[in-house]
């Protein structure tokens, strides 16, 4: 399962100096869960703060997977690329 994936877009500056919007699907960044997904892993087995980053992510990414919803698309039209 991967994490729920959202549109999201930025002004990407072109060689001439402009700016053109761009936009693209990416995972959801949404870091309101943090305080939930922290006490998670804690209740999972974690003894300490200090820990392995890579660990973290793994768990972090596999807890996202499980307990975030997708949110609804504003629109169902498809993305400029």
């Amino acid at each position: 399962m991967s994490p729920p994936r959202a549109a999201t877009g930025s002004s990407v500056r072109q060689p001439d100096g402009t700016g053109r919007w761009t936009t693209w699907v990416d995972v959801d960044v949404d870091e309101s869960d943090f305080d939930r997904l922290g006490a998670d892993f804690e209740a999972a087995g974690a003894t300490a703060y200090l820990i392995s980053q890579p660990v973290l992510v793994d768990f972090a990414t596999a807890w996202m997977a499980a307990n975030r919803l997708p949110k609804e698309s504003p629109s169902k039209e498809p993305l400029a690329r």
